[in-house]
């Protein structure tokens, strides 16, 4: 849920989250610029360094929420799921303490040839939330005023 969440507000928080501000700029443009300014303080440091060819800025990328039609389905068709693989909806529901049933893949047949995942698991309502009371906010310009 974090993972997807920071994906989208880095590709898309100009559009999803119009509103949302850190040190006074928009979310996507603070993240994208402080990851673009990361990657230049790595390559300054890496400069010289002869044996270095390049270096990889990224690694699996994600479009976070971006672009889902169904979040009861999983992300893309055709990814790789490993272990426990909730739906984008699964993952929210579990980060706000609801028990759920997950699927649980191996990368074996049952995933590639088979297309199912080897077991159901129930995973049960946490006493621990993804987020501290009331995590969600409406208002203009970061007011603060909890819609929950």
């Amino acid at each position: 849920m974090a993972c997807a969440t920071m994906f989208s507000l880095f590709w898309g928080g100009s559009k999803c989250a119009p509103s949302c501000m850190v040190n006074g700029l928009p979310v996507q443009e603070y993240l994208q610029s402080h990851y673009l300014n990361a990657m230049s303080e790595l390559a300054e440091a890496l400069k010289g360094l002869t044996n270095v060819v390049g270096f990889g800025t990224m690694n699996e990328p994600s479009s976070g929420y971006l672009g889902l039609e169904d979040l009861s389905k999983h992300f893309h068709h055709g990814e790789l799921k490993y272990d426990l693989a909730p739906t984008p909806f699964q993952g929210m529901a579990l980060g706000d303490g609801y028990q759920q049933v997950i699927q649980r893949w191996s990368n074996g047949a049952n995933q590639h040839v088979l297309g199912r995942p080897d077991e159901l698991v129930t995973i049960p309502a946490a006493s621990a939330r993804g987020s501290k009371g009331d995590a969600v906010f409406g208002g203009m310009k970061g007011s603060g005023t909890s819609i929950r």
